[in-house]
């Protein structure tokens, strides 16, 4: 069990729930019960999630010496010598086989999306990381990748309003992880595209994309959906700033996924939106 974990850790596992992304068009065009989207949005999933371990486990194996000099990168399997780079690298085979398979039932154009994703995140790796507002430019953009090829795997249209909603809030998250980076003590304080940004500006592009998924958000609850659904408006309100109070500890890391992971408030205001959202527009 603890040899299949070190894999789990290696592949990023719980690095995967940024792919639930990928289930918004299935959600939210009512097609939730239909079968054949819910495989084929399940299936565009696991290419999302082979393909981001694949980039994963290559960033690992060429980090591979500074992480031994990390204190807290260290730790990971390849770095600590629990997994060699010769098993690394037959790793990234059988997930790039088990990603050409499943890339044989899901349309092509969601396929390209997916590629597509992995080849501007591997540019973001060995170059675009380090230079300012491109960095979270680029982490933004993968999760409309993720909401398109969701969209295009089960041939639906997705409203321009949700993803103008999706690119601010991921822009908010970025910018709001590199604030938290710059004050806390974490090691990843070495990062060094930090040295290029300051607090004030970081908490400007903060307030800046805060507005603005408030108010795309507003305007696709009140034209897009269903009736009543303005009424997840105040949950998302209260979801958005304790998600910014949060990051404001120095104690606390400023991965959207840790919060959510590890963070009980963050997962009672997701479980009630997911419940709320699920009775609006399946139920009533």
């Amino acid at each position: 069990m603890d040899y299949m974990k070190n894999y789990f850790k290696l592949m990023r596992v719980h690095h995967w729930i940024k792919n639930i992304f990928i289930f918004i068009p299935l959600v939210f065009s009512k097609n939730l019960l239909v079968v054949e989207a819910i495989l084929a949005t399940l299936v565009t999933f696991l290419l999302f999630s082979f393909g981001s371990s694949i980039i994963y486990v290559i960033n690992d194996i060429c980090d591979i010496e500074k992480d031994r000099n990390h204190p807290r990168k260290c730790k990971r399997p390849l770095a600590s010598g629990v997994i060699s780079i010769k098993k690394a690298k037959i790793l990234i085979i059988v997930l790039t086989i088990l990603f050409i398979i499943l890339s044989l039932v899901v349309p092509l154009n969601a396929v390209l999306i997916v590629v597509t994703y992995i080849f501007i995140n591997l540019l973001y790796s060995f170059k675009l990381k380090n230079h300012p507002i491109i960095d979270v430019m680029i982490i933004a953009a993968g999760f409309i990748f993720r909401v398109f090829a969701g969209g295009l795997a089960i041939e639906v249209e997705i409203s321009k309003w949700l993803m103008l909603t999706i690119f601010s809030l991921s822009l908010f998250l970025g910018f709001g992880k590199r604030r938290n980076e710059l004050i806390s003590d974490s090691p990843d304080k070495k990062r060094k595209v930090l040295l290029y940004y300051n607090l004030n500006s970081l908490n400007n592009f903060i307030n800046i994309f805060a507005t603005m998924f408030l108010v795309f958000y507003s305007l696709y609850s009140f034209e897009e959906i269903v009736q009543y659904f303005y009424v997840t408006i105040p949950l998302v309100i209260y979801g958005l700033l304790k998600y910014d109070l949060l990051l404001q500890r120095e104690d606390i890391e400023g991965d959207p996924t840790e919060i959510l992971l590890h963070d009980n408030g963050i997962k009672i205001v997701c479980i009630s939106y997911v419940i709320i959202l699920i009775i609006l527009l399946y139920i009533i």
